[in-house]
């Protein structure tokens, strides 16, 4: 089984856009889950990810226990918010996650709206599986899992 994570922020839509994720996940198969780790503090915006079946919410954890997940894990994901205040916000950013992912030598799967800036890099490395359509979301990350030629692609891309 995958380990699929995800590291950081879930302020700006991250949160809806992890629990569609988990949706998506669900439909491939009950069992997988994906891991999100957040040092977020209000939890009007972490609830819902624990409550999710397969969401693993592990809240905040140090630094060293990120690199080492990150080591370890299948697929590192990158989300951003679909709504218009969200991507009002990440329209013009760039995510250290996007380097952090690179680096991780994981698959990669880019979740969000293509005016999202992080959105827009990750589809110019070829490095990542982007997408922007919650629709396509479960296709998307079976492509990612079961295709290992599109994987070595990826990768080759990301190094």
């Amino acid at each position: 089984m995958s380990s699929i994570v995800y590291f950081g922020s879930i302020r700006l839509g991250r949160n809806r856009a992890l629990i569609e994720i988990a949706d998506a996940l669900r439909t491939i198969n009950a069992d997988y889950k994906i891991e999100v780790y957040s040092g977020e503090s209000d939890p009007s915006l972490y609830e819902g990810l624990k409550a999710h079946p397969n969401v693993v919410y592990g809240g905040s954890i140090p630094y060293s226990e990120v690199q080492k997940k990150t080591a370890e894990c299948d697929i590192f994901v990158i989300t951003e918010g679909f709504r218009e205040e969200d991507i009002n916000f990440t329209r013009y950013s760039l995510s250290t996650k996007a380097a952090d992912s690179l680096a991780s030598g994981a698959a990669i799967l880019m979740y969000g709206p293509e005016d999202a800036g992080v959105v827009d890099y990750m589809k110019g490395t070829g490095a990542a599986i982007v997408c922007s359509n919650q629709k396509s979301l479960a296709k998307d990350i079976k492509e990612l899992i079961n295709d290992v030629d599109h994987q070595k692609i990826m990768y080759d891309c990301a190094i």
